[in-house]
């Protein structure tokens, strides 16, 4: 049932970006799809994908209602699952078929009856307002098309208080020149461009989220995002890149970031 929803919100509202990225999770998931058998039920996955581990400063609380965010293969699921409880309640949404596919063979082998999956889009959420008490996410707003969007979606279906807590990509250097910014971005899987800091706190504040922060802490070397842009085919970045001046520019420009707000 859910891989027929997640289906239909394939053919009926992707973008061509979404759909691009749907389709590279798609390959991830059907890579490792027979590994489900041999994995624990509370072990990592290799089509589990993130930049940080969200649940670590969500401080989970029996009987609380989660919604993860882009919930890929679902260890998160798993590991919130058993914090909030048999009273609680666990939400994963995702519009790949084939991931949804994979992290409910992973919530049936663990036998949790508190984790329910949703086929749909985080600029969309398929929930009701002020429904969920947390929403996680990790590294998923920067695949997302439209984030402020997507920030606002999760401020609505937060209870009042509510608590937001993700892991993402953010550019430390403002100054980082336009260009630069835009061809390293999907480097990082930032397909639809990157937020500053200070982007991001006005994005979280103009969606209604108040006492935020933005917290990086694993920073990008030069080095390291010229490996990923010849292992991901990013040609033109690399060419973009190929001075040691644009090199020392990107050096540490970009960073994971612990994200945190309330509604």
């Amino acid at each position: 049932m859910v891989r027929a929803q997640a289906d239909e919100v394939r053919q009926n509202t992707l973008t061509s970006s979404q759909a691009a990225i749907q389709q590279h999770y798609a390959e991830v998931a059907e890579e490792v799809t027979e590994e489900v058998a041999e994995i624990a039920a509370s072990g990592s996955c290799s089509a589990d994908r993130g930049c940080g581990k969200p649940l670590e400063r969500a401080a989970l609380q029996p009987g609380e209602v989660v919604l993860d965010l882009g919930c890929g293969a679902g260890s998160e699921l798993l590991a919130a699952a058993a914090q909030v409880g048999e009273s609680g309640q666990v939400f994963g949404l995702d519009m790949t078929p084939q991931m949804l596919a994979l992290a409910q063979s992973r919530v049936e082998q663990a036998g949790f009856s508190n984790i329910k999956l949703l086929p749909g889009l985080i600029e969309n959420i398929p929930l009701a307002d002020a429904s969920v008490d947390v929403v996680i996410s990790n590294c998923v707003l920067n695949l997302c098309d439209d984030k402020p969007r997507a920030l606002a979606e999760a401020a609505r279906v937060l209870r009042p208080a509510g608590r937001l807590c993700i892991a993402d990509i953010i550019l430390v250097a403002a100054d980082l020149p336009l260009e630069t910014r835009r061809l390293t971005a999907p480097i990082l899987g930032c397909t639809n461009g990157v937020l500053t800091t200070a982007e991001y706190l006005a994005a979280l504040a103009a969606a209604g989220f108040s006492d935020a922060s933005v917290e990086p802490y694993r920073p990008y070397a030069a080095r390291t995002l010229l490996q990923r842009a010849e292992q991901r085919g990013h040609n033109e970045a690399l060419a973009h890149l190929s001075s040691t001046i644009r090199q020392r520019s990107v050096d540490n420009a970009f960073a994971a970031a612990n994200i945190q707000a309330r509604k």
